[in-house]
Order: structure tokens, then C-alpha cells, then sequence
């Protein structure tokens, strides 16, 4: 239901009314509200129709009414919905073409005042292809004459393919006859497969704007075609369009019979399964991004920048040969000591399973004019497009294998291959020739062992996942870089989740394929899309203590510390006595402020793990919240004494001293915690809180403006003071005092 509430919202105004009425079934009330939009426009046949309906309607209710009986009532009901939802996109679209403020309704009215070519002639056109590019060198033995002729055919057929895109994208509800040309044209064994896969892009990018049952039944009748480029599209476009409008499809016995169909491909569950999964490694492209720019290239060029001035330095020094310069180890461990190797393990491992990794890197690369015409953005790479003539003949006759395992890697998609050769043409023409030139000499060194291997991987790039991969990269670009994205309906906004879709959910009913996507969300951080499949594997496979931790965890994540509490129990049903679910229960508990309930979870733990020293820290926290302070006190101070990391111990001995009344031994500890790297925001607050309890105002302040500086945010800051207010009352700071101070920051 997510995409309908979205794309809803996406039309807005009178168009969102609508939509909700039809939705509802107040079909009378949406008729007339789609009469009323359609009245200012030229759209005597979209009048026609509305009248039509409406006439239709009234009078199946009158019979209704007077009691008639009809057995198709069902199904005659069901072609009303259609027709109405059918007749408000007609309408939208033809009320937006009075202004044509956006490049869709611009390029409708383009094709209705000049038509151009007819489907039939575009076939014949992009047909005629093949042959003419055969015959050029015999037609035109004279090698420039041949040249230019070659770049004419290819300017002729890309013109063709463009003006098939912009017709199909903007066509209206196909009628039989459009439906049996484009048909031939899928069918064609002429036409070349990057231009069937321009066409399947075409009929998805139409059905996105203005549904049509003959174009969702184009793209199943698509998805069983032989060659995987253009499968691998369609699958992805039925894919899109059953999460936009699966509201919609559920109304044609025509579509649940042919997806009823596919189930017998054995092929097909998991293809829609692997795009499924792709389209979730999306979510992860701006954290990816974000990274790379904030995390890892800065602490990379940091550590470069250290060691070229550590180099420097050494240079400027004399030394004796047993007295020499030694590195220090510490700059060799900065990876393994630093985040930046668990993350670029996690990129790593993120770019196995395929996510967009290069996103970042191209996405300032979309600006050469080539991007300015929609169906570039769809065009399959193909080093053969006439504005790449001089690439191709720098790189395509010779035998660099290097550039052409780049430009066969589904490592890069196919927009940004493109960049990759533009950029290489916008080079000065000596950068161009050095380039070409350092490829072919590395490609000249492989052995020729690593050329079968490089040979293999361009084959290997070939199937089905690898397609549908470089095919969602295309269109996440798309979406997020063509300069009139904000007319599109972005479906990588929201989530997208096929196994609550009314058409696929048949289709998602394998537990390790479902386990495998609950796992993935978890693991990202989407806790509560992650909740509602572990729930229904709980139900499905009750005894599996796994789903049962899973599913509380995720409760817990979402803040719904009970209901978590209630399947970590279910899991302790299954598995008792088990360390993490009796940790975790213990841990809701506290969240839930419910301290004596934790206190007994973390007894039974400590008899299970006496030596760990988490429960310890557990153990004095419950007590500090009961108020029994010199009880928790030995808990945290078995902590310090035994852990390597002793400042969390520290920061609670602190707090403990000082809700005790012990100020000098609280500051004593916090003095301790300051002195680490990095204080948090807490312990420069706590430091606040216990010197405005020694009343030392000045010196107060003064860490208090260091908390608010890492908090970045006074707000948040004043939140956390007013916190903590009754336990400064408690321990004897007056209560004007208390409120006044904040003030004194400032």
C-alpha cells in the first residue's frame, strides 16, 4: 500500500481527492470531480467518455435500486473502477497539457501538433539498421565517403529510436492496433536488442505516468523473451509498476491470470527475488556517499598528509646509521585501530552483494549534452553510438583489454559507461592519445592467461543478475540526476517492498529467501519493514528460536520495549537460559524504567556468566536507578579494575558519588573521564552538574558550553538539563538557580 499513499501524494490536490474517493469505492463522487477537471480542457473524446461512464453507472445503480438481479455484477462493478481510474489519468494528463509546464506534456504536444513517424514506419526505420551498416562498405568503397555515410546511418537510427521512446513514453491507453505494432516490434529479429530494451524502458517509463493494461501485459509478454537484456528490463518495469499500482492490477483477470502463468518459469521467482534485494541495496547508495566524503576519504588523505610531513621531516635530519629514522608502528595500524577498515569492509561486502558503489563518482558526470535527452538515460551501453565515433576508433579496433573489460565491467552501469567516454573525449587530444596509449601497454603486458580470464568476466557479465543490476543503477541515476527529476515519481524515494504487494506476495514464499530480506533490513537499520516478516515467520516456523530473538530485537529498536519483552520470553520458551534473549530482556526492562524487573534478569545472568563484566555494569545501573548507591558502587568498581576500558565504569562511578552527595570523590572520576580523547556530551554535563553542585558556578559553565558545542543543537542540550534538574534540587542546588542558569550560557 506504501507506492499508492505515495504516488497519491506525489499528484496531490484535486487529483489526491480522487484518487482516496475511488479508492473508498465512491466512484459517483469521483465521476463528477473528474468531470469538473476535464471541463476547462479541448478533450472532446475524454468529455465523451466521462459521459459515458457516468451514464453507465447511474444506470447500473438504478437497476441495483429497483431490485434487479445480475449475476455479473462482480465483474461489471470491477470494469467501473478501471474506467474510472483509467478516465482520471486521461484527465490529469489532459489538464496538465493546457499549461505543458512539464517536459512530459511538452513532448505530448509536441507529437500532437507535428505526429512524426507512425510505430510502423519507426519499425522500418530502426529495421533497416542492420542492413544499411552491412552494405555501407560495399555501397561506399572510398574509406571517408564510407565514414561519413556510417555516421549518417547510425544519426538516422538513433533519431528513430529517440522519437519511439518520446511517442511510447507519452502514448495514451493503447487500443488494439498500437498494441499489435509494438508487439511486432519486440518480436523483430531485425531490430537490434539494444532498441528492444529502449522500447521496454519506454513502456515501463508510460505505464509509470498513465497505467495500461496493454503495456503491463507488453512487458510480461517482454520478460519471456530469449535474450536477457531485454527480459531482465521488463522484469524490472513489472516489478515497478506492481509496487506504483498493484491497487489497480488486481482489477484485471487478464494480469493475475498471466502472472498466474509465470509461476511455472522456473526462472522468474528468483529473477523478481534478486531484484528485490537489488532495489533494497539502493537505500544504502547516500550512506555509501555519504562515507566516502565524510569518513573514509578525509581519514585516508589525513593519514597521506601525516606521513608526507613525517617524510619531510626525516629529510631535514642527519642521523647515524644505528640512530635512523623509525617508523612508528602506530602509523602503519591506523586502519585497524580506526573505523575506516570496518567500513570500507562493509563497502566491500556491500559491493559483492551489489550495491551502487560509484554513484558518488559519476554523479558529477551527467552534465555532458548526451544526458539532456530522456532516452539517453536508457540507452544500453553501446561503443557503436554515433557521438563516440572517435573513441571507437581509438579503442574499438585495437585490442586493449583493459578498456574493454571497463567498458564491459558490471562494475559501472550503463550511464556511466557513457561518462566514462564522454569524459575521455572532453580530454585534450594529447591526454586522450596518452590515455589510449597507457591502456594498450598494460593490456599488452597481461599474460595471456589474464586476458581468457578478463574475456571470461566480460562473459560472465552477461547474465540475468548482473543486467538487472547495471539496469537499476541506470534508473536510480535517473531518478536522482535528470535535470527534470522532480516531474517524475521517484519510486526509489519509498520503500519498495514486492512481498506485501497484492500481485507478487504469491511469489515471496521461500523462508530462506524471506529470512535472507527480514535479515538485510535488520541489519540496515529498517527495524520495523524487518518486524513484519520476522512476525510472519514467526507464525509460519513457531519453533525457531532465531526468528523469535530477531523479531523482539527489532521491537526493541522501534522502542516497543514490551512487545520485544514478549517474544525474547517466547524465545527463552524455546531456548532457556540463553545469555543474550535474558540480556536483552533485562535491557527493555531498564528502558521501560522498570529497574527491579532488569535487576532480576541481570541475577539469573550473573549465575549463568559470573565473569562478564557487561553484567556487572548491568547489575549497577538497576541499582543505581533503586537508589541503592553503595551497593552498586562494588559492581562498578569490578569493572574498572578488570576491563581494559574502564571509562564507562568511570563515567557511572562518578554519577554514583555524586547522586551519594560525595562530590569530591564524584569530581575526582569525572576528572578521570575528562582527561580521556574525546569526552561526550554527558560527561562534560555531568562535569557541569557536579561543579555546580560544589557551587561552583563559573567553572560550571564553563562545561556546560562544552557540552552544548558537541551537541551542536542548545535544544537538545536544555532536554537533557531539564533531565536532570530534580537530582540537582536533591542535592542542593536551589530551584531558581536551576533555571535561571541555562540563561548564563548564553
Amino acid at each position: 500500500m506504501a507506492h499508492i499513499i505515495d504516488i497519491i501524494d506525489f499528484w496531490g490536490g484535486e487529483i489526491e481527492t480522487i484518487m482516496y474517493l475511488i479508492i473508498d469505492r465512491r466512484l459517483k463522487e469521483a465521476i463528477a470531480k473528474i468531470e469538473a477537471m476535464a471541463a476547462p480542457t479541448n478533450d472532446w473524446n475524454l468529455k465523451s467518455e466521462i459521459e459515458t461512464l457516468k451514464t453507465s453507472y447511474n444506470l447500473m445503480l438504478d437497476y441495483d435500486k429497483k431490485g434487479y438481479k445480475d449475476p455479473n455484477l462482480s465483474e461489471q462493478y470491477a470494469k467501473f473502477v478501471i474506467r474510472t481510474y483509467e478516465l482520471l489519468d486521461w484527465a490529469r494528463v489532459a489538464s496538465a497539457d493546457q499549461h505543458a509546464a512539464k517536459l512530459y506534456n511538452k513532448t505530448r504536444k509536441k507529437y500532437q501538433e507535428k505526429p512524426g513517424h507512425s510505430f510502423e514506419e519507426i519499425r522500418i526505420g530502426l529495421e533497416s539498421y542492420t542492413e544499411d551498416m552491412a552494405t555501407a562498405p560495399i555501397l561506399y568503397p572510398d574509406e571517408m565517403k564510407q565514414a561519413q555515410e556510417i555516421i549518417a546511418i547510425k544519426s538516422r537510427h538513433e533519431e528513430y529510436l529517440n522519437e519511439l521512446f518520446e511517442k511510447v513514453w507519452t502514448s495514451p491507453l493503447w487500443n488494439k492496433e498500437t498494441e499489435t505494432q509494438i508487439m511486432e516490434m519486440l518480436h523483430s529479429v531485425i531490430i537490434p536488442v539494444n532498441d528492444i530494451c529502449v522500447l521496454v524502458s519506454a513502456v515501463t517509463m508510460a505505464a509509470v505516468h498513465w497505467f495500461d493494461i496493454r503495456k503491463y501485459l507488453f512487458l510480461i509478454n517482454a520478460y519471456q523473451h530469449e535474450d536477457p537484456m531485454i527480459n531482465q528490463r521488463a522484469i524490472v518495469g513489472l516489478a515497478m509498476l506492481s509496487d506504483i499500482h498493484h491497487d489497480r492490477i488486481v482489477l484485471y483477470p487478464q494480469a493475475r491470470f498471466a502472472l498466474e502463468e509465470l509461476k511455472d518459469d522456473p526462472s522468474f521467482i528468483p529473477n523478481l527475488y534478486s531484484i528485490q534485494m537489488q532495489i533494497l541495496l539502493t537505500r544504502e547508495t547516500g550512506k555509501i556517499d555519504d562515507k566516502m566524503k565524510n569518513e573514509i576519504i578525509p581519514k585516508i588523505m589525513m593519514s597521506i598528509t601525516e606521513e608526507k610531513n613525517d617524510a619531510e621531516d626525516d629529510d631535514k635530519r642527519k642521523y647515524n646509521e644505528e640512530d635512523g629514522p623509525e617508523r612508528n608502528p602506530l602509523w602503519d595500524s591506523w586502519m585497524k585501530d580506526s573505523m575506516v577498515e570496518k567500513y570500507i569492509r562493509e563497502l566491500e561486502d556491500l559491493q559483492k552483494a551489489g550495491a551502487d558503489m560509484y554513484m558518488g563518482a559519476f554523479g558529477m558526470l551527467k552534465h555532458y549534452p548526451f544526458f539532456q535527452k530522456i532516452s539517453h538515460w536508457f540507452y544500453p551501453f553501446d561503443i557503436q553510438y554515433s557521438e563516440l565515433n572517435q573513441i571507437e576508433q581509438k579503442v574499438g579496433g585495437t585490442d586493449s583489454a583493459l578498456i574493454n573489460l571497463m567498458l564491459n565491467s558490471d562494475l559501472f552501469c550503463n550511464s556511466d559507461k557513457y561518462s566514462i567516454c564522454f569524459n575521455l573525449l572532453a580530454a585534450p587530444s594529447f591526454l586522450q592519445q596518452e590515455m589510449i596509449k597507457q591502456f594498450n601497454e598494460q593490456s599488452e603486458a597481461l599474460s595471456e592467461e589474464q586476458q581468457e580470464m578478463i574475456n571470461e568476466k566480460i562473459l560472465e557479465n552477461k547474465n540475468a543478475q548482473h543486467i538487472s543490476r547495471q539496469y537499476i543503477h541506470d534508473l536510480y541515476r535517473f531518478y536522482k540526476l535528470w535535470k527534470y527529476k522532480d516531474d517524475e515519481f521517484n519510486v526509489f524515494d519509498k520503500p519498495f517492498n514486492l512481498w506485501n504487494n497484492a500481485d507478487f506476495k504469491e511469489f515471496f514464499k521461500d523462508e530462506t529467501m524471506m529470512k535472507n530480506i527480514a535479515d538485510f533490513l535488520l541489519d540496515k537499520g529498517y527495524y520495523s519493514e524487518s518486524v513484519t516478516i520476522f512476525q510472519s515467520l514467526v507464525y509460519t516456523y513457531n519453533t525457531n528460536v532465531e526468528y523469535y530473538q530477531k523479531c523482539g530485537y527489532a521491537l526493541e529498536r522501534e522502542h516497543h520495549y514490551s512487545f520485544a519483552i514478549d517474544y525474547y520470553k517466547d524465545a527463552e520458551l524455546l531456548k532457556p537460559d540463553d545469555p543474550w534473549t535474558i540480556r536483552r530482556i533485562a535491557i527493555c526492562y531498564m528502558k521501560k524504567i522498570e529497574p527491579d524487573k532488569a535487576l532480576e534478569q541481570y541475577n539469573r545472568l550473573k549465575e549463568i556468566s559470573p565473569d562478564d563484566l557487561r553484567i556487572s555494569m548491568g547489575m549497577g545501573r538497576c541499582l543505581v536507578d533503586l537508589c541503592r548507591y553503595e551497593e552498586a558502587l562494588p559492581y562498578f568498581f569490578k569493572v574498572e579494575y578488570l576491563s581494559k576500558k574502564p571509562l564507562e565504569a568511570r563515567r557511572a562511578i562518578a554519577w554514583c558519588y555524586l547522586l551519594m552527595g560525595k562530590t569530591e570523590e564524584a569530581q575526582k572520576y569525572s576528572d578521570m573521564v575528562l582527561e580521556e580523547k574525546h569526552p561526550s556530551r554527558q560527561d562534560w554535563m555531568n562535569a557541569g552538574h557536579i561543579q555546580l553542585v560544589l557551587d561552583h558556578t563559573e567553572k560550571a559553565i564553563e562545561y556546560y558550553k562544552k557540552a552544548v558545542e558537541v551537541y551542536n543543537d542548545f535544544e537538545m542540550f536544555i532536554s537533557d538539563y531539564h533531565e536532570d534538574m530534580k537530582e540537582l534540587i536533591s542535592l542542593g542546588v536551589s530551584e531558581e538557580k536551576t533555571k535561571f542558569l541555562p540563561d548564563e550560557l548564553l
